[in-house]
């Protein structure tokens, strides 16, 4: 699995410096637009690639964030049963505590309001053992999902967005590893900022209920 990822990354990365050395592509401008002089306060009137306008200036082809999210599905409750199916060991397990999940994200612009890319999560949970007495168990969880992310607003430093996810998970305890099918949908976004931008989502799954983090463009 650890191989599929690296490869789909290093695809997504060599796809994305493609596009921005071609000049002109879906009918836009180049990057950056002729004429730019590298102020931040032209939005509407310049338009960007495909005819949308620009953002502060100039549009961004490619975005990696960072975020810290809350509430996995695996947190929940539901989800704790099914680790204890899972896993062997989660069988005699209880009081399962997570520590959050870290998220890393890359996305390339398709079309003006339209980002694909991919996200990587980690998650570590311990629980207490019911059969030895102060005994803790770790449990880890590593996912991997394709995303699609719609701007569903744009206006200058402001982005209401929503994001759907989908990709599978290798949990592990002890020895022990299985995969699941995984998914992440976030239909309430909201990113400010330029070149560098603050951004959180409410939504289900395997990020979490609530994320929050920043994101670089470029």
């Amino acid at each position: 699995m650890k191989r599929l990822v690296l490869a789909v990354i290093a695809a997504l990365l060599a796809f994305s410096q493609i596009s921005v050395a071609q000049p002109g592509y879906g009918g836009g401008y180049p990057y950056p637009r002729p004429g730019y002089d590298g102020s931040v306060n032209v939005t509407y009137g310049n338009r960007g690639r495909n005819g949308g306008p620009y953002r502060q200036g100039a549009f961004f082809l490619n975005q990696v964030g960072f975020s810290y999210g809350v509430n996995s599905i695996l947190e929940m409750s539901a989800a704790r049963t099914l680790l204890k199916n899972l896993l062997v060991v989660g069988k005699d397990t209880r009081n399962f505590r997570s520590a959050g999940t870290f998220n890393l994200e890359y996305s390339h612009s398709v079309m003006d309001f339209v980002y694909i890319g991919a996200i990587l999560s980690y998650m570590h949970g311990t629980a207490e053992s019911t059969v030895e007495a102060g005994r803790k168990v770790g449990f880890n969880a590593y996912t991997f999902m394709l995303s699609t992310k719609l701007d569903w607003v744009d206006v200058n430093w402001f982005t209401f967005y929503s994001k759907a996810a989908f990709g599978m998970s290798s949990v592990s305890a002890a020895r022990e590893t299985q995969q699941i099918f995984d998914w992440q949908l976030s239909p309430i976004g909201l990113e400010v900022g330029g070149a560098l931008r603050f951004f959180s989502e409410v939504g289900f799954g395997a990020q979490g209920i609530f994320q929050a983090g920043a994101r670089f463009c470029f």
